[in-house]
């Protein structure tokens, strides 16, 4: 996919972050909100947007999860969990997919943020788990800035980009802001990486949809 270009949608500013949280409270937060998912021979990050009694719903990128083969989550306490991907749910054509899974366990789910607010030159951090041989992390927290919201997004759904450095594996995490909140979901690692814009009132109308509690 080409780098992302385009008109802003809003001109470059600098928002006031009045509950900005701190290096080691916005790694904690991501972490606790951030999964790996392994699906066939495929491996990528997700992000936990809900939870009904002891089902889970991940939000991730659609070309992450491979039909028909098994998939599996893994929470940040290093368990691993069964999971399926919701083949119904209706994501208007965006690299978006639903996965759920069963748990007793008490995870965080993520807050998303207004995207109202999202601007140019905002601080924004990737979260996720690069299956990169040579680092010594298992999860990275990548921080950079924003760059650019066109305003109409690209193909698939693609409309953020940004500056972090992003290793393969980290595709499907979350995007967040100053307050650990989530703007978008990552899915390139070229640069100026690339997000889709996530609206926290359709991603979990989609999950209602499915029925499936």
């Amino acid at each position: 996919m080409q780098p992302v270009t385009g008109a802003y949608l809003h001109p470059p500013q600098v928002l006031a972050q009045t509950t900005a949280l701190s290096p080691a409270q916005l790694r904690q937060l991501a972490l606790s909100i951030t999964v790996k998912i392994i699906s066939g021979s495929g491996k990528g990050s997700g992000m936990l947007i809900r939870k009904q009694g002891q089902v889970y719903t991940v939000l991730t990128n659609k070309h992450l999860v491979k039909r028909g083969k098994q998939t599996c989550i893994q929470t940040a306490d290093g368990r691993t969990h069964a999971a399926e991907v919701v083949t119904e749910a209706n994501l208007a054509g965006k690299d978006l997919a639903l996965v759920q899974f069963r748990s007793a366990g008490d995870y965080e789910v993520a807050r998303f943020a207004n995207l109202s607010a999202v601007a140019i030159n905002a601080p924004v951090y990737e979260a996720g788990y690069p299956f990169d041989a040579e680092l010594s992390e298992d999860f990275i927290l990548s921080t950079g800035k924003l760059l650019m919201v066109p305003e109409r997004s690209l193909q698939e759904g693609y409309q953020i980009g940004y500056s972090n450095n992003i290793k393969k594996g980290m595709s499907g995490g979350p995007i967040l802001n100053s307050e650990g909140k989530v703007i978008g979901v990552n899915g390139i690692h070229a640069y100026p990486s690339g997000a889709i814009l996530i609206d926290m009132k359709m991603a979990l109308h989609r999950v209602r949809q499915c029925g499936r509690q």
